[in-house]
């Protein structure tokens, strides 16, 4: 696998303009602050620590923006992190010591998070932050929950350089979520997304309608796209997954989750259905990243509960509330979320999620194994949308996206 140099600086390189702002909201697990727009920073690397460490990844992109990985160290690294983390093979806490916190060679190193910069010498600037974890390869779903160190993409800002947030996103992608032009089907047909409502009844694989509890929007412009390519969104052609999925192209966030139901997953996972992130169909012909310099809309739609719906025919998920999500939303997004009050979210988490999410690595696999045995994703039949009428409108909306 390729092998690749990365240089980290440690979160005390940066000092807070103010005592209400701390970079530890950039990354500390579970917390339901964020980086707001505004907040500022005096970055000095000479106030820190700085770590260069080699890591492989099984794909060959530079950026490190966790989309190909895993990416694994080849060597130990030792970060002066005043948060402790959790591991995929010990889920107790560990709280780091005064010598910091060691990771073994063969840990798993991820992006979770991004920020955009504003700098006090008139350029602009972007970083993500980077979190560690013991790589455990019997473990399906790795737990990158803390920020450690941050590396920035492309330049690096002078020491003495005051940085003020001007933008923010889920490391390599943002939140999960649908694009303007999306069918979603509804008990009366296909709605395009951003024509639904709160109270809106919308079609789940499950057969029942479950009501729309909250919908949300946000517009990525195409200078975010260039300055984040983890923002860029991911157009899967008609009919690229098998079976006529999906009935029309669809753009998706990288991160947004699709089903799979064939006896492969079933092998693999012991259930034949799973939840599998759009950035990991990448190595299937008609998928395949979409830049637009004009920007694209991305909607986000929470039901009662974590459901597989019909986008554009295709299935694939609504919002699921967990940590990383929340997180990942704007502050205006989790707050409207908080506000339907705590049933909202218990009542996901007492569900859980719609059907199993493998790690990004364990649905590399999958799909490595559906292409190379020239396998459908999913069976016939699933969409009770009429294909006719599907194929029209979302083919008509997504031409305008294309």
């Amino acid at each position: 696998m390729p092998i690749h140099t990365l240089t980290m600086h440690g979160l005390d390189c940066f000092t807070p303009a103010d005592a209400s702002t701390s970079l530890a909201e950039f990354g500390e697990y579970g917390s339901s602050s964020f980086l707001d727009i505004g907040d500022r920073f005096t970055f000095d690397a000479s106030t820190g620590h700085v770590y260069s460490v080699r890591y492989e990844d099984e794909g060959a992109s530079p950026e490190f923006l966790n989309e190909a990985g895993p990416q694994l160290l080849l060597d130990a690294v030792t970060v002066q992190s005043p948060y402790a983390t959790r591991t995929s093979s010990n889920p107790t806490l560990e709280t780091p010591g005064p010598g910091g916190l060691t990771f073994p060679a063969g840990s798993e190193i991820g992006a979770l998070h991004q920020a955009t910069f504003d700098g006090s010498d008139g350029e602009s600037y972007a970083l993500a932050g980077v979190s560690f974890d013991m790589y455990d390869t019997s473990t399906i779903h790795a737990s990158l929950e803390t920020t450690h160190a941050v590396y920035w993409i492309g330049a690096t800002p002078p020491d003495g350089t005051t940085l003020t947030v001007s933008g923010t996103a889920n490391g390599g992608s943002v939140p999960v979520c649908f694009t303007s032009g999306t069918q979603i089907h509804t008990p009366h047909g296909p709605v395009a997304i951003e024509s639904l409502r709160v109270g809106d009844q919308v079609t789940t694989l499950a057969g029942a309608a479950r009501p729309v509890r909250w919908l949300g929007a946000w517009q990525c412009s195409g200078a975010e796209m260039a300055r984040i390519p983890g923002a860029v969104p991911i157009r899967i052609a008609a009919g690229a997954l098998g079976n006529g999925y999906p009935a029309a192209p669809i753009l998706v966030s990288r991160q947004h989750r699709v089903m799979v139901s064939s006896p492969i997953a079933r092998r693999m996972f012991g259930a034949e259905r799973c939840l599998v992130p759009a950035l990991a169909f990448l190595d299937v012909p008609g998928v395949a990243p979409v830049f637009r310099a004009d920007g694209v809309r991305f909607h986000h739609v929470l039901l009662d509960r974590h459901s597989v719906v019909f986008a554009n025919g295709l299935p694939s998920e609504s919002l699921w509330p967990g940590p990383h999500a929340l997180r990942a939303l704007s502050c205006r997004n989790r707050a409207e979320i908080f506000a339907l009050g705590g049933h909202v979210l218990a009542a996901h988490r007492a569900a859980g999620p719609a059907f199993r999410m493998p790690s990004n690595q364990h649905c590399r696999g999958l799909v490595r194994r559906h292409v190379k045995n020239g396998r459908p994703f999913l069976p016939e039949g699933l969409c009770p949308a009429a294909p006719a009428r599907l194929a029209r409108r979302a083919r008509a909306a997504c031409s305008a996206q294309a």
